[in-house]
């Protein structure tokens, strides 16, 4: 509701303006400006709701279509600290335990490497090879959150890394050092995802990738896992969306106040805006064709009100995967997006138990 009193706030400051310099005027003038004030009222309110239900909607999706990136204080981010040895380090002041310091992000001394997604957008990504002689079959590709970046997802490309796994942190379009194009949550994005595994074959010959995403990247290795079926070792999802209409509407209800059908007519707006359909991000319809012997891990917080535990639960029940090969695990007390704040080392043993999954 903050936004709507806030949007109501610059409609109505025109209007209070012109009736304080009315009835100065009509004072100076000797006249009495009651008439004035009461058309003025009038029109104020015949216009509110064309108002309130159509230039709102329209601004809100224009800015959710057109100015989504990554939040200010990370768009610093120069990609992960490597140390002579190939050892991915922490950031000294990274994130902990749900605390959010303002980070250093320019302390990265690992070059980005740029690719194109298959409609032109340019992507950029970190990539870290893996420790030693030995390499491994599979290639990471990691993909972070709405408003975020490649600094986000770091602590789980650590992990992955320090198990011997080469890993690309990916920075979805509209988001870090990536291009811009109208942001379509997951759809477009999927080519990224797509474009990223071209990348890791064309330039260090992995035939085989494993996808990791968390809240929109979730959505967006979903959508891409069609195009990747014939090279897709396995799949981590934290946090993921099974159906982007309905974790919008549960957004923009839950966290902004927005009531109905003010949350319906931005959606749709959106949807104008950016020129796509919202039923067509369906991760789980996507993944319910894959490969039954691909396995696949699940995640999600007792605490997220976005992603409830129920809906990773169903997204779990409906996988095709055999039992043997898929797990899930609901961290109790974490919220959305931050089980590995919660639980590093459990987080850890989850990936570690995964990776023995993959043969690597």
């Amino acid at each position: 509701m903050i936004v709507v009193a806030v949007f109501l706030g610059f409609y109505t400051a025109p209007w209070l303006i012109a009736c304080v310099i009315a009835w100065i005027v009509q004072r100076l003038r000797r006249r009495s400006a009651k008439t004035f004030l009461r058309r003025a009222g009038w029109l104020w309110l015949i216009l509110l709701a064309p108002y309130l239900f159509g230039a709102f909607p329209m601004f809100v999706g224009w800015v959710g279509s057109r100015v989504v990136g990554t939040r200010g204080f990370e768009d610093g981010y120069r990609g992960p600290i490597v140390d002579p040895e190939g050892h991915w380090i922490a950031p000294p002041d990274e994130e902990r335990e749900g605390r959010r310091p303002r980070p250093a992000l320019d302390r990265g001394n690992t070059d980005p490497v740029f690719f194109e997604a298959e409609d032109g957008v340019r992507i950029r990504g970190f990539y870290v090879p893996p420790v030693g002689a030995t390499r491994p079959s599979t290639a990471w590709i990691v993909v972070h959150g709405l408003f975020r970046n490649g600094y986000e997802v770091e602590p789980v490309g650590r992990m992955l890394h320090e198990l011997g796994a080469p890993v690309l942190l990916v920075e979805l379009r509209n988001h870090g050092g990536s291009g811009r194009s109208p942001a379509t949550f997951g759809l477009a994005e999927s080519r990224d995802v797509v474009a990223a595994a071209r990348w890791l074959h064309e330039e260090h010959g992995f035939e085989r990738v494993a996808l990791f995403g968390v809240s929109l990247g979730s959505a967006s290795v979903a959508l891409a896992t069609p195009r990747l079926a014939d090279r897709l070792a396995g799949i981590v999802l934290d946090a993921p969306i099974d159906d982007l209409e309905r974790v919008a509407n549960l957004t923009i209800e839950g966290r902004f106040g927005l009531p109905w059908p003010l949350a319906g007519l931005i959606l749709g707006a959106l949807e104008w805006w950016s020129d796509f359909e919202m039923e067509a991000v369906s991760p789980m319809r996507e993944l319910a064709y894959l490969e039954p012997s691909v396995p696949v891990l699940l995640i999600g917080g007792s605490e997220d009100f976005r992603v409830r535990p129920d809906d990773v639960r169903a997204l779990f029940a409906g996988l095709p995967t055999r039992s043997t090969r898929k797990s899930m695990w609901i961290c109790d007390g974490a919220r959305h997006g931050k089980v590995w704040l919660t639980e590093p080392g459990e987080y850890a043993r989850r990936l570690e138990g995964f990776l023995e999954l993959l043969g690597d």
